[in-house]
């Protein structure tokens, strides 16, 4: 899968973790900002994706962008929910936080390309 479908099939996942997570605390407002900060993240997602596919960015650079978007789906959502909503949907606290890639792993891997 590419493109929409990819970005479609990764928003319906999220939101059926979210619905197990939260229950019935995912009312229709909150089902909205979900949908739109999971959806701003797969397009943010797929650019990058596309830029590395397309040799426009280095390995490091493809880490470090997925792993800076990472860390701004959570602090959106982080905003979007109660800490308490929070907690049950990730595990984590709002302002932990984790990343996908270790940049040292991909060094070694990829070296500094």
């Amino acid at each position: 899968m590419r493109g929409p479908d990819l970005a479609e099939f990764h928003l319906k996942l999220f939101m059926y973790k979210a619905q197990y997570s939260l229950g019935s605390k995912v009312n229709k407002s909150l089902s909205a900002k979900l949908k739109d900060i999971r959806m701003s993240t797969e397009w943010s997602r797929m650019k990058i994706e596309d830029l590395f596919a397309n040799k426009e960015m280095k390995a490091s650079e493809l880490v470090n962008a997925l792993n800076k978007e990472t860390i701004l789906f959570q602090e959106a959502v982080a905003n979007a929910l109660k800490a308490d909503q929070y907690k049950l949907l990730f595990g984590l606290k709002p302002g932990d936080t984790v990343i996908l890639a270790d940049p040292r792993i991909v060094k070694k891997v990829y070296g500094g390309n």
